[in-house]
């Protein structure tokens, strides 16, 4: 009694509003040391049961034995597995019988579900049919039970792992079996008479067996029902006949009838929710119908072309409805049309598509349906671009009509100037031209492949959209039109200042001049960025980003790579100086931009260097690093040494930049004078100036070599040991590279480092860390002598979970196996640890009192 009071004190203090932050850290401390406790088996099983428990606790409760059947069924001995098992069971009983929370029963439910996969107690259902389905007060456990029962099956943290001891197909015979025992009986019950609660579990119930046991044709039309209900009864519904109808299509042979059932289920619904626009029924009624018909297609069309109303009036229900779910109804009405396309059949549905094409455009007009522009798509499709071009003439001028037409413009035109459909297109490109505004600007960024038919048009269109500001429309234009747009580089030149995306659109259009016409243009986009930089040196660094970026690959070009050389000279010479007065004067770090820049004009080679070369570079960058751009600098240090790192004349100051570098990310990540502790907000420039490190050892043969110390390999390895997201594989490759030194270690140095990848496995690293993991051990292993004490290591990490017999063949494999067999152990102690990662710590105790002396709840 006195261990449940405390349980309920820690609770309530743990969720009352007056309590204090000191209080309920105390109380969450206590209830995680409990809730892992061996203790907690016998104590939680009272709680749940005991009278007058508030429901927050009682739930609490729930929970705990929940996660404790999933993950710490090892405090159990085998021979109270039954006593166990009966008290649980029983428990989900009573929770049905007096109508507990929902959520407790779920709870209880798992709990029992969890317990019955891990023991082969395969004969629950069996137990639960007989003893629960004759009572309506049971109900609701049998069904939380058969749910979770199919939804637990071969779960990942199973104390003994269901699928390694019975396989696949065990796992799919005792479904299949339990299939056929709960089958009739969920046929038998009447889903007209059960009240809202009990039909929420049936169809949830339903829908988790939905593989095993096809849903009847009563249940189907039960569901079509509950789709007006409001809340998650509806919202359980509309789940179920979805699935039911992809059920159809993935397993055709014992589900391929669910489809048609649905649709005839659901469509006598859609006029009721066409009188009733923006509602629930609406919504969910169209999603259903549309995820049904998608697998009928083919008999939908037979039906139109038999000439039967039925079809016909649904697909009318379906256009009237398509703005309740315009993503679905696009999606439907797309294949709908590359279905008549290939019968070509389209005129089957023309006024259909005519009618769906003229809502999108007033959503367009609207700006109310974001995907009103693939529903769009999906109605030219099926009338083709003169059906198309032919409404859309007889609408009023709008910015709706303006923006289908960008949604449907072919992406060039015939040439045939007679045709009426390109003809009006070319009237609405020459209106747009004129005076664009955001429609008319959205039109023209997609019409590239048709101006440059029409150069006059072309620059008049570029000249509109530069006055208009229209920056993204410019650069799109000139991205597919690119040397055509020459004649509009002097404008784009003009105009580029201030203005990235016009530097990059200059660029690309410059590229049809001659060489010296390109090199002057060039010239005074650069001169532009230089000239800003003495004003903003941050808003000049951007440009350069810009220019830099639309020059990427020029300077291989035979015509045009001397100038674009010379040009990325000065970019780099000017963001050298935009950095030092950044540096000097702001004090507020480099932008991003900068190393943008830097890391194309890097890769040009010796031309791009700055004034000062490699050794005032890599002062700056060395500079740099402590603030908050830190790791930008960093990479971009890391190429330079990639471009310049073989040189002689470049070792000494690249080496002193690197050690400089490392030696601040140590003193912003780590903590030696603590005991050694890691900074979380210096996790950042540590893991740059590890990486750097690495990098520095792998693009030089001197640079780097004597910097990494013990002080660095301890931070590693507590990277390693708590799992970090950001150091993780730095620290992987500063070992790495450790082991690549020739200088030898002290035995405690290589024990460290076996018990942090024994400790990174155990708690559950990333998946990067995981793929590395394996072959960094047999590393390791090979470079650096064993030490003698690895069994005790590997048994101090995972005793806890791990038998004996477990842990001495992982030492054998590890010490003497291939990568591949490294992998298979490391994937076992991962899975012994995964078990347990919602414990830590780990359990003092592995024992638990006699289950005959826990509370009867039965």
């Amino acid at each position: 009694m006195a261990a449940e009071a405390a349980f309920l004190q820690a609770a309530d203090t743990l969720l009352r509003a007056d309590a204090s932050a000191a209080q309920r850290s105390e109380a969450d401390v206590w209830l995680q040391s409990w809730r892992r406790s061996a203790a907690a088996w016998p104590e939680a099983l009272s709680a749940v049961a005991a009278r007058g428990v508030p429901e927050h606790a009682q739930m609490l409760a729930a929970q705990t034995l929940r996660t404790k059947a999933l993950l710490d069924l090892d405090q159990v001995p085998a021979n109270e597995f039954q006593a166990l098992r009966d008290n649980l069971f029983a428990l989900c009983g009573r929770a049905s019988e007096g109508n507990w929370p929902r959520n407790v029963l779920v709870q209880c439910a798992l709990a029992v579900a969890d317990l019955a996969w891990q023991i082969e107690w395969f004969e629950v259902l069996d137990v639960a049919v007989s003893e629960w389905s004759k009572h309506d007060r049971y109900v609701g456990a049998l069904l939380e039970l058969a749910s979770a029962l199919v939804e637990e099956s071969g779960h990942p943290w199973f104390w003994s792992g269901v699928q390694g001891i019975h396989g696949v197909g065990k796992t799919g015979e005792v479904l299949r079996s339990w299939a056929a025992l709960l089958g009739p009986w969920l046929e038998a019950c009447s889903p007209y008479t059960s009240s809202a609660i009990a039909k929420l579990a049936m169809l949830r119930c339903l829908r988790a067996w939905i593989r095993w046991v096809p849903p009847s044709r009563n249940w189907i039309q039960c569901a079509a029902g509950c789709l007006n209900v409001e809340g998650r009864l509806g919202d359980e519904a509309a789940d179920l006949l979805v699935e039911a109808a992809h059920a159809g299509v993935e397993w055709p042979d014992s589900h391929g009838h669910l489809p048609e059932v649905v649709c005839l289920a659901v469509a006598p619904l859609l006029p009721t929710a066409i009188g009733r626009p923006s509602s629930q029924l609406a919504s969910r009624a169209l999603r259903v119908t549309i995820e049904a018909l998608e697998p009928m297609l083919p008999a939908i069309v037979s039906a139109l072309m038999a000439g039967h109303a039925d079809a016909r009036n649904l697909l009318q229900a379906l256009v009237l409805l398509a703005e309740e779910d315009v993503r679905s109804a696009a999606r439907f009405f797309d294949r709908l049309a590359a279905y008549l396309s290939k019968l070509e059949a389209r005129q089957l549905v023309v006024v259909e598509f005519q009618e769906i094409f003229q809502r999108s455009v007033n959503a367009l007009q609207q700006e109310a349906a974001r995907d009103a522009t693939d529903l769009c798509i999906a109605a030219s499709r099926g009338l083709g671009i003169k059906g198309v071009v032919q409404i859309l003439c007889g609408m009023p001028e709008s910015s709706g009509r303006t923006r289908a037409l960008g949604a449907v413009l072919p992406r060039k035109p015939v040439g045939d100037s007679s045709c009426p459909v390109e003809g009006w297109i070319w009237s609405q490109l020459e209106r747009c031209s004129q005076s664009p505004g955001t429609p008319e600007a959205a039109l023209l960024r997609h019409a590239g492949h048709w101006l440059v038919c029409h150069s006059s048009l072309l620059s008049s269109s570029i000249t509109a959209l530069v006055q208009s500001r229209s920056d993204e429309a410019v650069y799109s234009i000139c991205v597919d039109v690119g040397e055509a747009a020459a004649s509009c580089v002097p404008l784009l030149v003009a105009a580029a200042l201030g203005r990235p995306l016009l530097s990059t659109a200059a660029v690309l259009a410059a590229q049809g001049l001659e060489a010296d016409e390109f090199a002057s243009a060039l010239d005074i986009l650069v001169g532009g960025c230089i000239l800003s930089s003495a004003q903003d040196p941050e808003e000049a660094l951007n440009s350069m980003a810009h220019l830099t970026s639309g020059l990427r690959g020029l300077d291989r070009n035979p015509k045009l790579g001397a100038a674009v050389v010379h040009a990325i000279s000065r970019i780099a010479l000017s963001t050298w100086e935009a950095i030092l007065k950044l540096e000097c004067t702001t004090h507020r770090g480099v932008p991003d931009a900068a190393w943008d820049v830097l890391k194309i004009v890097l890769a040009v080679g010796h031309a791009a260097l700055p004034a000062g070369g490699i050794t005032q570079l890599a002062e700056v960058l060395s500079t740099a690093f402590a603030g908050s751009t830190g790791p930008a600098a960093a990479e971009a240090l890391a190429l330079v040494l990639r471009e310049f790192g073989q040189e002689s004349d470049a070792v000494a100051p690249l080496s002193a930049a690197v050690s400089a570098i490392f030696s601040s990310g140590m003193s912003m990540g780590w903590e030696a004078e603590r005991g050694g502790q890691l900074r979380k907000e210096g996790e950042d420039h540590l893991a740059a100036a590890w990486v750097l490190w690495e990098r520095a050892l792998r693009h030089s043969r001197l640079v780097g070599r004597g910097i990494c110390n013990v002080q660095a390999i301890q931070a590693a390895c507590m990277a390693l040991s708590t799992d970090s997201p950001a150091l993780g594989l730095p620290a992987l490759g500063l070992l790495g590279g450790w082991l690549e030194e020739e200088e030898p270690s002290s035995v405690e140095i290589v024990q460290e480092v076996w018990h942090a990848c024994m400790m990174a496995v155990h708690g559950i690293p990333q998946r990067d860390v995981l793929e590395v993991l394996p072959s960094f051990i047999e590393a390791l292993r090979d470079c650096r002598e064993p030490p003698e004490s690895l069994h005790d290591i590997i048994s101090e990490v995972f005793r806890d979970c791990c038998s004996t017999s477990t842990l001495r063949v992982a030492t054998s494999t590890l010490l003497d196996g291939q990568e591949r067999d490294i992998v298979v152990v490391v994937d076992g102690l991962l899975h012994c640890a995964r078990r347990l990662a919602a414990c830590r710590p780990r359990k003092a105790s592995r024992q638990i009192r006699p289950f005959s002396v826990i509370v009867n709840v039965s």
